[in-house]
């Protein structure tokens, strides 16, 4: 052991004691020659090792990136592919925010209104902000049909549309509402920013003293309905039709058409009708103006 230590020492002192004749390496660069010389395998090694090692950790994580991209994100992107194609070619959905939604037609009726004549009403809602829709419609029930009305809906429009006074020689069975044709009429921001603003300043029609009387004469009933209306805009209108629904309660019981020529702003009118519908009672008129307050000619005053 000893010896084995004197004769490391020995080697050590006599390389130490080593002289470069040519004098171009020290005693420092010789004791790292020896050194990469006797650790050159085992770094080697070394090296192997570790490429060896970082090779199987990136290609593990391939394997499971790619693993879990063909088990679950592959459907992932398929799913997103048909949502953008759906989104791009879908015209419904897209027409939904750029064109017309639908008109919803519901609760369609049918009045006896006396002499052997009938009128066909149905509920009416114009969902859209910024389109007129010029409707025209019939009905069809079981042996005849109606002859094809049209009318026109004005923006955020609910109110009935109808056929008043078909000539009948029974009461219409098996009633169809038919929608022949809608044309739309779009409204530019450019041209009027708030429509709903604009709509409701110019229909402002007040109802007031209703009045109801059920007048008989000869068997014939003669029902009377009177009451006041009031142009509360600051609009004058050359003339301006109404739907006068008569109602019982809640419930619309019968259906009067109305025109008002030069109809000023601030006027109070007297109204007085009749109806030959039998059994008749009515406490309240609802007024549904019909007029396109979109077209300027329509005001007996410039529009603003």
């Amino acid at each position: 052991m000893n010896l084995s230590m004197f004769n490391f020492n020995k080697k050590k002192k006599v390389l130490s004691r080593y002289e470069d004749p040519t004098g171009e390496f020290t005693e420092r660069e010789f004791e790292m020659a020896n050194w990469w010389l006797k650790h050159k395998a085992g770094l080697r090694h070394l090296l192997i090792w570790i490429l060896s090692l970082w090779s199987i950790i990136t290609i593990g994580i391939g394997f499971w990136v790619w693993g879990d991209y063909l088990f679950f994100g592959y459907h992932a992107d398929e799913q997103m592919a048909d949502q953008i194609v759906e989104t791009v070619t879908n015209y419904s959905a897209m027409h939904s925010h750029y064109g017309a939604a639908p008109i919803s037609f519901h609760d369609s009726r049918v009045f006896y209104t006396g002499t052997h004549k009938y009128d066909f009403v149905t509920n009416v809602t114009n969902p859209n902000k910024r389109w007129i829709a010029h409707v025209k419609f019939h009905y069809t029930f079981a042996g005849g049909q109606t002859a094809i009305a049209e009318d026109m809906l004005l923006p955020g429009d609910v109110r009935p549309i109808a056929v008043l006074g078909y000539a009948g020689t029974g009461h219409p069975s098996s009633v169809k509402f038919v929608v022949d044709n809608i044309r739309w009429e779009h409204i530019s921001a450019h041209t009027i920013s708030n429509v709903a603003l604009f709509v409701k300043s110019r229909l402002q029609f007040q109802v007031k003293n209703v009045h109801f009387a059920a007048i008989g004469k000869n068997g014939v009933p003669t029902n009377q309905i009177s009451f006041s209306i009031t142009n509360a805009s600051v609009y004058g209108y050359w003339s301006v039709s109404f739907f006068v629904g008569l109602m019982n309660g809640t419930s619309r019981v019968a259906v009067l058409p109305l025109t008002i020529t030069q109809f000023k702003n601030g006027e109070t009118r007297h109204i007085d009708l009749r109806s030959l519908s039998p059994n008749l009672s009515v406490n309240t008129v609802i007024v549904y103006p019909i007029v396109n307050i979109f077209d300027p000619t329509v005001f007996m005053t410039p529009s603003v």
